[in-house]
């Protein structure tokens, strides 16, 4: 599973930087993500897309490391670190597929991002959309793998997080007895769905909160019995706004396809994520 640093310091197990789902994969599931990511702030813009697929997958000793519970707009998280007798099990792998060539295109553009089966990702500098546009994309298939498809989804709006505000380049403070209320403001129509992720470590476990909130809202709360969940000490923390949706393919392929747009606000270099201290 791909638990991947939040902010640098934090182990995510809901949602990583990259986007990807770390939910476990059933054994004998066909999957796959593709992913798009445009950063547009006043230190510079660039875009990344990957794209990974796999048949197979681990066993339930993942999940029963794993407990996820919801409470309103919030997902909880929490995973328990392996010990030496979950190593020692049989625990299949997945086997890597893919789907040919896959082109990503916006609406009213020419411009198209190529990922290919030996090329899975790749990183540019320029912002790709600015909020509404179509975002087109198309997998060629391939005849061992997963079969040939195509879905469109809405480039998500920009926004710039307000509260919690620049610290100056220090730690967010967050009481965990106390709702975290955050607040935005939305440039253009309102596209997309805005994700708050807040996560930590402390003794061995591993804790995660992932909220969901409407754009065109401008503001947001964590309750603080979501908070209370989150063990003191450090973590981090990451706004996205967010469009996605799964694809199902004949032969049982299911592919999760996903376009995020960092937000703008509280760290020096522009980007509303960062390091913070849970109290």
């Amino acid at each position: 599973m791909s638990c991947a640093a939040l902010a640098g310091t934090v182990a995510a197990c809901a949602d990583d930087s990259s986007g990807k789902s770390d939910q476990p994969v059933a054994g004998g599931a066909k999957g796959g993500e593709i992913h798009i990511y445009n950063k547009n702030t006043d230190m510079g813009s660039s875009h990344e897309a990957s794209a990974n697929f796999y048949a197979g997958g681990w066993t339930d000793a993942v999940e029963a490391h794993c407990e996820t519970t919801t409470e309103g707009s919030c997902i909880i998280s929490r995973c328990q670190p392996f010990t030496q007798e979950d190593f020692a099990r049989p625990t299949p792998v997945p086997v890597p597929a893919n789907a040919g060539t896959i082109e990503i295109r916006r609406s009213n553009s020419d411009k198209v991002l190529v990922l290919d089966p030996i090329r899975g990702g790749l990183t540019e500098s320029g912002s790709i959309w600015s909020g509404g546009e179509d975002i087109f994309i198309k997998a060629s298939g391939d005849p061992a793998g997963v079969p040939a498809f195509e879905t469109t989804l809405k480039a998500p709006s920009m926004i710039t997080v307000s509260v919690p505000g620049q610290t100056g380049g220090k730690d967010v403070r967050i009481p965990r007895s106390k709702d975290l209320d955050v607040t935005w403001t939305r440039e253009g129509a309102a596209f997309g769905t805005v994700k708050l992720v807040l996560g930590g470590s402390a003794r061995g476990d591993m804790s995660n909160v992932a909220c969901t909130y409407p754009v065109e809202s401008g503001a947001g709360k964590v309750p603080a019995s979501v908070l209370g969940s989150l063990a003191a000490g450090n973590g981090g923390l990451r706004f996205d706004l967010t469009e996605e949706r799964t694809v199902e393919i004949d032969g049982g392929w299911k592919v999760r396809v996903s376009v995020r747009a960092g937000a703008a606000g509280l760290d020096p270099q522009g980007l509303a994520g960062g390091n913070v201290i849970f109290e």
